[in-house]
């Protein structure tokens, strides 16, 4: 179910719209009155305007999600950013206050704390002002951390790989992968021109886009992506699709990023040959698992018919999980992204359970590596932590 592009069906969207009002007010309500209240005990009026201005703010994450989404994305964006952020503020703020407060009840607890606190009521006042005080103030260092690392430019990881059947004339050949760049209401044309000058000034031998580039209509972000027209190097720019990239309409996307001078990888292959040398090896790619929706498989399968079982191999696939596939095949190297990292602590732990890994370079098995990249932009609200954003720069080492 996408909200966003409007998947939902027409007679359930006000069903859904009052539910995720319903338990966002809820929820703000209730942290407002636990953090802001204490406070402000003496000063009603403005703990009052306080709690309601928290309470209408959060009005601004459905509305953004529905209402706005026919809007063209510079009209959105200021709102889309600003709603985001403070959903991303609501998730801290629960976390945070909670896990003082958890903190709190196992010092109340005990007899000593207990004796002094339960017996004084200016002393209970005070510790309320503190658990308030603190968790909003906490909540706001780290939503402004948070942003800042959001926002900044991508930090170029530099990975050294080395491959058994990677030809040795072909030794130090440079891959450059981004990822999960999400163009949108908040990631914009500007943003998606200094990733492109990043990725240039690494002078690529080959571009690889493992997916989720696009999160709207192509009538959107028409503008959005032609940056991305001025990706060029000798090996190619090659481009698999992310769950994103099928939810936002995956068969004009790919007609679009090929206009672009991408070479679309849909469970196929190209044998990649150095101008200089007479050795290759072969670049491939496959669709996201939720291309299925569309009738097109994840087939790496697909993707080896015709392949020379002597060379090398490396594999573009959104999604971690698709390694599982790779390993019973003739794979060398996988390229993924999805993931972000869990962008937001502690979500790294919950993707941790969906994907078998989360960022970084492992050995899957005896032939088989992969590397996820955690994400050149961002999704939903627009902070990381701790992870900032990344373009990978691959240099691939020959061990013949």
């Amino acid at each position: 179910m996408d909200i966003q592009m409007g998947k939902v069906e027409l007679s359930w969207q006000p069903i859904l719209i009052i539910s995720i009002i319903t338990v966002l007010l809820g929820v703000t309500q209730y942290f407002a009155l636990r953090s802001i209240r204490p406070l402000f005990l003496k000063w009603k009026w403005v703990r009052i305007i306080l709690i309601l201005t928290a309470i209408a703010t959060t009005f601004l994450i459905p509305y953004n999600v529905w209402l706005v989404r026919g809007l063209d994305v510079s009209e959105q964006g200021v709102a889309s950013e600003f709603s985001h952020f403070w959903l991303g503020l609501i998730i801290y703020w629960i976390i945070i206050f909670s896990l003082l407060f958890l903190s709190s009840r196992v010092l109340y607890v005990k007899k000593s704390i207990r004796s002094k606190i339960g017996k004084d009521g200016s002393r209970r006042e005070f510790f309320q002002k503190v658990l308030g005080g603190t968790s909003l103030g906490l909540t706001g260092l780290v939503g402004v951390t948070g942003y800042g690392l959001a926002k900044a430019d991508p930090a170029v990881e530099n990975v050294e790989i080395k491959l058994r059947r990677f030809p040795k004339e072909l030794d130090g050949y440079r891959i450059v992968q981004i990822s999960d760049l999400h163009i949108g209401p908040i990631i914009q044309r500007h943003h998606v021109e200094r990733v492109v000058d990043m990725v240039m000034e690494l002078r690529p031998d080959l571009i690889a886009l493992t997916g989720d580039f696009v999160d709207g209509s192509i009538e959107q972000l028409a503008d959005a992506v032609l940056p991305l027209s001025r990706l060029q190097c000798t090996g190619g720019v090659f481009f698999v699709s992310g769950n994103h990239d099928v939810f936002s309409g995956w068969k004009i996307w790919s007609n679009k990023f090929r206009e672009l001078g991408i070479t679309v990888l849909e469970n196929g292959h190209v044998e990649i040959k150095h101008p200089a040398v007479n050795e290759s090896f072969y670049i491939l790619g496959i669709n996201d698992p939720t291309a299925v929706r569309l009738g097109m498989q994840s087939d790496v399968r697909m993707a080896l018919k015709g392949c020379d079982p002597n060379k090398a191999k490396i594999l573009l696939a959104h999604q971690p999980r698709s390694v599982s596939q790779a390993e019973q095949f003739d794979i060398d190297l996988q390229l993924s992204g999805h993931t972000h990292a869990g962008q937001m602590w502690p979500f790294g732990w919950l993707v941790g359970f969906l994907q078998p890994y989360v960022k970084g370079l492992h050995q899957h098995s005896n032939r088989l590596q992969i590397y996820v990249n955690r994400g050149t932009g961002f999704w939903g609200p627009p902070m990381r932590i701790p992870y900032t954003p990344e373009i990978t720069s691959i240099v691939v080492r020959s061990i013949e």
